[in-house]
């Protein structure tokens, strides 16, 4: 990095040298404080908090494993469950991107149930990002379809860590698009926050309305 300063004739014992050199050095000192405030925000604020879970152990308020438990941040006891899967099965799996964080694309049906319309077959495609050996990035798409053709769609990103024993915790948001049809119409522009875990190629899913 340079510093442009005026022309000036160089003499160490001069005032307007000396002022040069110290403002030099503050500009530095500066520049790296303000770095090394930003490295450490950065870093505190994608922090992802611990979480552990058995894939047939979930409850509307809390995940368990054994004898560790851990809370839902949001009191998911006070919304309303709109969707749950309790089978859902990998289909499909292809490689996207293998330089720098990694990157699968997952396709998956979910044999699933919406509050107050009945069965449904949800179809969805995900693309995970491997942040880091144990935090997963996820960003998803899918259709919900009734056996008389109702429908809805949806977009999802979430946040998944790997547990001891192999299985994954997703936490995160679905957001509805417009276009449900006939009953499901209710489920248009509607947030929902969702909780998966998968073990090894089956995964159950949770999804409540954010109210």
């Amino acid at each position: 990095m340079q510093f442009l300063f005026p022309s000036v004739n160089y003499n160490p014992d001069s005032m307007l040298t000396k002022r040069i050199h110290v403002s030099n050095a503050t500009v530095l000192m500066i520049l790296m404080l303000s770095l090394t405030i930003f490295i450490i925000i950065f870093y505190n604020g994608n922090s992802i908090p611990k979480a552990t879970a058995s894939l047939n152990e979930t409850t509307s308020a809390d995940i368990s494993n054994n004898n560790n438990k851990t809370t839902v941040p949001i009191n998911l006891e006070e919304n309303v469950l709109l969707y749950e899967a309790k089978i859902g099965n990998l289909v499909g799996t292809r490689v996207l991107n293998v330089m720098g964080e990694p990157q699968l694309e997952y396709s998956i049906v979910e044999n699933g149930t919406i509050t107050g319309i009945g069965n449904v077959t949800n179809t969805q495609t995900w693309i995970d990002t491997l942040r880091t050996p144990k935090v997963i990035h996820g960003e998803g798409k899918g259709v919900m379809i009734t056996h008389d053709g109702q429908r809805a769609t949806w977009i999802g990103y979430d946040i998944g860590q790997i547990q001891n024993n192999g299985s994954i915790i997703y936490k995160g948001i679905t957001i509805f698009n417009n276009n449900a049809t006939e009953d499901m119409a209710f489920l248009n522009n509607l947030v929902g926050l969702h909780v998966t875990i998968v073990q090894d190629n089956n995964q159950a899913t949770k999804i409540w309305k954010w109210q």
